[in-house]
Parts: C-alpha cells; structure tokens; sequence
C-alpha cells in the first residue's frame, strides 16, 4: 500500500492558489508560491522575487538564475549552484505555459495567471 507524502503535496501547490491578472501578488504566511500558470498570451512579469535572498534559483525578470560563474566560484555548477542562466526579462508566456520556482512576491505587468502555493 502506498504512503500519501504530504511532504511531495505541499511542495506543489496543493496548498491553495490565487488567481490574478496586474498588481502583487504574495503567498500566505511561512509559504513561497511554487508554480505559475499563464491564462493569457501575453502575460509577463515585472516582479518575480527569489525566496532566497542574494541566490536568484527560479526564473528571475531582474537578474539571471543560477549564473555564478565568475561571480562566486565555490558555489559553480560543481558545488551548489548551477551555471548559464539568462534573465527572463520581459518575455511573454502564452496561454497554458507553466514556470516553476520558489517565489515570495510576483507581479504581473500585463495578463492573468494562477499562483499555486506550496511550502
């Protein structure tokens, strides 16, 4: 017989979402939003805020994701961190399209989207 994991649950999204179209958007207390799913072509984001202060993991408008090189070596794609990412910038996702990460604040500049929180 299998085990349900809360652990697998809580950490994608089963814990509640939001729908929203332009403003901020932050999760409940003690959780992060996990997933995002754009409602409308054209939906993209001013705000996309890293849980973890200084370490952009997820996809980022404002600094590039796991792109160490050069910048902290002992945390390169051979320690914790990966290397090569681009910042997200202004793109646009379309409708369907879903992106992951562990974010604090979100901020839609223009579209509709879901949040889904997890812890």
């Amino acid at each position: 017989m299998g085990m349900n994991s809360t652990e697998v649950a809580y950490g994608f999204g089963q814990m509640g979402s939001v729908y929203a179209t332009t403003g901020n958007v932050k999760p409940p207390k003690g959780m992060v939003i996990v997933s995002i799913t754009s409602l409308a072509d054209a939906t993209y984001f001013s705000t996309l805020t890293d849980e973890r202060a200084g370490v952009v993991q997820g996809i980022d408008v404002s600094a590039a994701s796991h792109d160490l090189s050069g910048a902290d070596e002992a945390n390169s794609a051979t320690a914790n961190e990966g290397e090569g990412g681009v910042v997200f910038g202004s793109q646009k996702l379309t409708t369907g399209v879903s992106i992951y990460g562990r974010w604090t604040a979100v901020t839609a500049a223009a579209g509709s989207y879901i949040a889904y929180f997890g812890l």
